[in-house]
């Protein structure tokens, strides 16, 4: 087992589709990582503008009164609390605002909301005095101490996703004198992102596929073209030749489609003889006439291979049961139409895992067999 993994991971095809697949990858992931970092960080730059703008309005237009002379909710009738809460509900309905709302530490140490921006018949609408929620208490602390709190990050809630930030409020001499806080509905902003986010991933997925594909069809391309390759093709007889031959009964082993494969071993009969008596290029006209003759006898799905000097094989992936039968008849007919003089041996096999551990054991059985034909033609001399 061990050692059929070692060959499929030695095939050049996979080797090529590996390392076009690693480097799609790494190529996406930086894409991804790139554009995740870049429309994140614009996301929230964006936000944080809009904020700002925000907050840069509500403290032009508040003073130290709207947070000293509002306490509770008999301060809603006065005109400060309501000159606040006119400007506060404006800014949020402009600028699409969840919640816009102004804070303070009460003289008891507690922390308080002062003016909602939010409509007063609102189910979520605090009056002032209200405590602040306590799980925002550490935030109130550092804005009071002067600080700007910006999230890293979209906020999800019950209600969504959200920007939370809260600013300092100062007075005309500099003093903190309250909290704005801003909360702003971020749910279309991150939705336009995670769909920027998936999609990427999908593309970059589907790009690691078609490369995957694409590597595989270059590599069979360029390796085993349409057009005559000197690597895999011999140049006499234009068959596939014996490096062919080889790479292919590989690649079934690997790939583990040998088991109903049929190996045929043919040698050309007296071809010394037609060397030593009118020299090698009659030798070679009559390789030439047995290579064309054997592409006759072929059956649909065999493929011809010259594989030595006068030999021959044909594989076949699949063929049917009788197929030994019908190659050695329309062999037959094609030497007795066209042999001329052409003698062939002929030996077959099909692989059997009891026998055979791949297809070059079955190549050898069938070599075998046909140098038993070869004996019997010579009437056991010489070949």
């Amino acid at each position: 087992m061990g050692q059929g993994k070692g060959r499929r991971l030695g095939r050049v095809d996979l080797q090529v589709s590996m390392l076009a697949a690693a480097l799609v990858a790494v190529s996406v992931l930086c894409m991804y990582f790139y554009q995740y970092t870049l429309a994140h960080g614009d996301m929230l730059r964006s936000l944080e503008n809009k904020v700002q703008g925000i907050y840069e309005y509500v403290e032009s237009v508040t003073e130290e009164e709207d947070f000293t002379a509002i306490n509770t909710r008999e301060d809603e009738a006065g005109a400060q609390y309501r000159g606040l809460k006119a400007e506060l509900e404006r800014v949020r309905r402009i600028a699409g605002v969840r919640y816009l709302y102004t804070a303070k530490q009460a003289q008891d140490g507690s922390f308080v909301y002062l003016v909602d921006g939010l409509d007063d018949q609102a189910e979520d609408f605090r009056h002032a005095g209200d405590p602040i929620e306590v799980e925002i208490h550490p935030q109130m602390r550092r804005a009071l101490a002067g600080e700007t709190l910006l999230p890293d990050d979209i906020l999800a809630t019950s209600w969504g996703d959200v920007f939370v930030s809260y600013y300092p409020i100062h007075a005309g001499d500099g003093r903190v004198v309250g909290v704005l806080g801003v909360e702003i509905d971020a749910s279309h902003q991150y939705d336009t992102y995670r769909l920027m986010r998936m999609g990427s991933l999908l593309i970059g997925i589907l790009l690691l596929a078609a490369s995957v594909l694409v590597a595989v069809l270059l590599f069979r391309r360029i390796s085993n073209p349409s057009y005559r390759d000197l690597a895999n093709t011999d140049y006499l007889t234009g068959c596939k030749n014996r490096n062919a031959f080889e790479v292919d009964l590989g690649n079934l082993h690997s790939a583990r489609r040998q088991e109903k494969a049929l190996l045929a071993s043919i040698d050309l009969n007296g071809l010394k003889k037609i060397n030593d008596t009118v020299g090698h290029a009659g030798g070679d006209e009559l390789i030439r006439r047995a290579a064309d003759l054997l592409r006759r006898a072929l059956l649909p799905g065999m493929v011809l291979y010259r594989v030595g000097g006068d030999e021959f094989a044909i594989l076949a992936q699949a063929p049917q049961e009788d197929a030994e039968l019908q190659l050695r008849g329309s062999l037959q007919a094609a030497l007795a139409a066209r042999g001329g003089g052409v003698s062939l041996s002929m030996g077959t096999a099909r692989f059997d895992p009891a026998k055979d551990k791949d297809l070059l054991d079955t190549y050898r059985r069938a070599d075998l067999e046909m140098y038993g034909q070869k004996r019997r033609f010579y009437g056991g001399g010489p070949a």
